[in-house]
């Protein structure tokens, strides 16, 4: 299952917005070396990156989120005037590789309404039959139904929140055993805080060790580390042990910048391997969204993060957020969604293959002085004072400051006027 657009009207601040994605299977125009599989939203704080995401999981799980045991609260649009309903539609496909028996791709919308009542909110299915006779011909040749059970893998969607984190392995039951629906569950980190992410520790000893799906687990989390990193599938004392720079350390003893990650790649991969029992993960198709995916993360890693995760899973489609110019350098301007205002809107401006401060000074992070408050504040007084006397001296210490080898801050020395 792939996202092929969202639309909204009256969610969160949204008054009316859409944004289409790419995903494996998409035919629109894209750079010929863009990763087709990405898109990412960029914007600042409370711009409403998070609530695309929302958006996109309520229109997915559409059947179910009604009865999903999810407390819809301030999803209606608030403002001046009294709006007592918000509406989602969702545009998406079924891939032929959801099933192993093939067929055509489908497509179809799924359209959710959010109704306030007084500061009561409730979530209703619009249209939900229509969905089955769109693709009852694939229902037909499977039993049970696939399409909405809860480990379907007709609807592998996974959604985690900016405040995701690994559970302790020794208090980690509530997260295999979830008390909602594991669909929803699957999303749940999105909208709750104390939602954690399943650690390797918890599930991967139950899947058999010489098997060509362990192999394949542990060869997808070595392909996404570092080079000084690596897991060799050891357990021990209900840990994950990692090899690190030639040491042997625990997953819980890591810094937070690979707890992060290794987590985020850890619950994908138990994820995958609960909903798809056969075949290559690698190969498995759904759509993974991440928000602020260069949580924690060393602006070294920033910088291939989202290239690995979509070269690892190529069939994956993945919906991004974040605020780092290095891993935004990393795509092209198609791969990316500018939210500003209220609306989303994609940019032709250069993106790829320019420098961080280059970045932070386009569009795309709404004009950012890549320096200090003070020092952008300095550059300007020396400009003035340049242009007030026409003394060169001034010229050449408003080029040193641009520079950084001006004498009022070298060796940590501050001139003060």
């Amino acid at each position: 299952m792939y996202v092929r657009s969202v639309s909204v009207e009256n969610f969160r601040h949204f008054e009316k917005a859409a944004v289409k994605f790419y995903d494996p299977g998409s035919d629109a125009p894209i750079h010929k070396d863009a990763l087709r599989n990405v898109t990412l939203l960029v914007g600042v704080n409370g711009a409403g990156k998070t609530s695309v995401l929302r958006a996109i999981a309520l229109s997915v799980l559409a059947k179910v989120m009604p009865m999903s045991g999810f407390k819809p609260e301030y999803l209606v649009r608030r403002g001046s005037k009294r709006i007592a309903k918000a509406r989602i539609v969702g545009e998406l496909r079924l891939s032929s590789v959801d099933y192993s028996s093939g067929g055509a791709d489908s497509e179809w919308r799924h359209t959710v309404l959010v109704e306030r009542k007084g500061d009561y909110e409730s979530i209703t299915n619009e249209e939900p039959e229509k969905i089955r006779d769109l693709v009852q011909p694939w229902l037909k040749r499977h039993e049970p139904d696939p399409l909405f059970t809860d480990y379907s893998p007709a609807y592998f969607l996974l959604g985690y929140g900016g405040t995701r984190r690994t559970e302790d392995p020794k208090l980690s039951s509530a997260a295999l055993s979830p008390s909602r629906s594991p669909r929803f569950q699957r999303v749940a980190g999105l909208f709750e805080e104390q939602v954690v992410l399943v650690p390797l520790s918890a599930w991967l000893p139950t899947v058999d060790n010489s098997s060509p799906r362990y192999q394949e687990i542990v060869s997808l989390l070595n392909g996404l580390l570092p080079e000084d990193v690596s897991f060799e599938g050891k357990i021990g004392d209900g840990d994950a042990m990692f090899d690190f720079k030639g040491i042997e350390i625990p997953f819980k003893e890591l810094s937070s910048g690979f707890r992060s990650f290794v987590g985020l790649v850890a619950d994908i991969l138990y994820h995958l391997h609960k909903c798809i029992p056969k075949g290559k993960l690698a190969k498995s198709a759904g759509t993974v969204m991440v928000d602020d995916i260069d949580l924690h993360l060393h602006p070294e890693w920033q910088r291939i993060v989202v290239p690995c995760l979509s070269k690892a899973f190529p069939k994956l489609q993945f919906i991004l957020t974040s605020h780092s110019p290095l891993v935004a350098g990393t795509l092209h301007s198609d791969n990316v969604r500018i939210i500003e205002d209220g609306k989303i809107r994609q940019s032709e401006e250069r993106l790829h293959g320019l420098s961080a401060d280059q970045i932070l000074t386009s569009v795309y992070f709404g004009n950012t002085p890549p320096r200090s408050e003070a020092a952008q504040a300095r550059l300007k007084e020396l400009a003035r004072e340049t242009g007030d006397t026409g003394d060169p001296s001034r010229a050449i210490e408003y080029l040193k400051t641009l520079a950084g080898r001006d004498k009022a801050h070298s060796n940590g020395k501050h001139r003060h006027s």
